[in-house]
């Protein structure tokens, strides 16, 4: 006897099959009792380590004054790879003194990577700094144009972050100096079960 089944029927009599063998009904099915590994997959959930942030706080305590955050979103991939998505962190500030004038505009990309154990994370934050910075003096009539420079530079500071401490509010906070104030970086984790 010759039997011709379309896809659908072949796919019918697989799932007729499949429930016969269990001695149940698809609704009754788990994947603890479901022997095909091909088909635990779609049974199981996958753990969420931990999904968060990394924040740069950047203050500038001379003149210019300014004070900027930006946040990129992280993802504690398995037990021990950090990844985080890219960010941009803006400023743009001009002040004088009544001698002198400057203006700070830059910008600051940061894409953190980092593994963590148990306790600790050791985050690069792979942060690159483009920035123009222009100089007036006062003349007594008007302010005069001293220098117009861009700069350009790659931070490699690698923070060691608290991991218990990252998954409460606040998260885990690690400060670095710069020449002209501070780069505070918080890594907020608190997903991770």
């Amino acid at each position: 006897m010759k039997m011709d089944l379309s896809r659908g029927s072949w796919l019918a009599f697989i799932i007729l099959i499949t429930l016969l063998w269990s001695g149940g009904t698809a609704t009754e099915t788990s994947a603890k009792d479901f022997s095909w590994p091909m088909f635990n997959a779609a049974f199981t959930t996958p753990k969420n380590l931990g999904v968060g942030s990394i924040t740069l706080h950047l203050k500038n305590d001379v003149i210019p004054h300014f004070d900027e955050s930006a946040s990129a979103e992280c993802e504690l991939k398995n037990s021990t790879l950090l990844v985080c998505g890219m960010a941009t962190l803006h400023y743009d500030a001009t002040e004088d003194n009544g001698a002198v004038k400057i203006r700070r505009n830059g910008s600051i990309n940061f894409m953190p990577v980092g593994t963590c154990t148990q306790t600790t994370c050791i985050v690069e934050h792979q942060a690159s700094v483009e920035e123009t910075q222009t100089l007036w003096y006062w003349t007594g009539t008007y302010w005069k144009l001293a220098s117009n420079e861009s700069i350009s530079s790659d931070w490699d500071d690698t923070l060691r972050f608290d991991l218990q401490q990252s998954t409460s509010p606040g998260g885990s906070t690690v400060g670095v100096s710069t020449s002209t104030g501070s780069a505070f970086w918080t890594l907020y984790l608190p997903g991770i079960r």
